[in-house]
């Protein structure tokens, strides 16, 4: 059983707070209506905010999250400078900086809170994400923020998609970086 809470998405400019309330009402009412018998929080930023509390009041329930692949891309990464590319809402939370601390040791960070983008994707009427203009100008904008890519020493050439919309705007990210860059 699936919820899209598309009168509330996307999640990562909105608070903690209100990203939490969400999470425990959509997990009741799966709970309740379904009998679900494990949740999937397929958001970095609901994961976030509310994994924690969801698996204190669900503890009788198995609990997946996603999370940026701070551990996959320190492993890959060859130059050591790795993007990160993600909500507001998932990027300042403790969960990241945890990940960041436990995972990230050793490797340059170059986070960036990629405000609109997810909006943008959410919203777009475009036939292809590759040919929205609005899309593939805050994908440049945000990763000229991040810094120079490349594979030469110092550049980043890893780039983590930390929220679950960018992995729709891949091609418009890999177009822009060039086939070096690892997504």
């Amino acid at each position: 059983v699936y919820v899209a809470d598309s009168a509330h998405a996307p999640y990562g400019e909105k608070t903690a707070a209100f990203v939490q309330e969400r999470s425990h009402a959509i997990a009741r009412f799966l709970h309740e209506r379904h009998g679900i018998a494990a949740l999937v929080v397929a958001c970095n930023t609901a994961t976030a905010a509310a994994a924690e509390s969801l698996r204190q009041a669900w503890a009788d329930m198995p609990l997946v999250g996603v999370e940026p692949a701070i551990k996959p891309a320190a492993r890959l990464s060859r130059t050591g400078h790795i993007g990160v590319m993600a909500t507001r809402g998932t990027v300042g939370s403790a969960r990241f900086a945890r990940l960041l601390h436990d995972f990230g040791q050793g490797a340059h960070w170059h986070v960036r809170a990629c405000d609109g983008l997810a909006s943008a994707i959410e919203n777009s009427t475009a036939a292809s994400l590759l040919e929205d203009e609005k899309i593939r100008a805050l994908c440049a904008h945000h990763t000229s923020a991040l810094g120079q890519f490349g594979t030469e020493a110092g550049q980043i050439d890893t780039l983590v998609l930390g929220c679950t919309h960018y992995v729709f705007v891949r091609d418009t990210l890999q177009a822009l970086l060039g086939p070096k860059v690892q997504l």
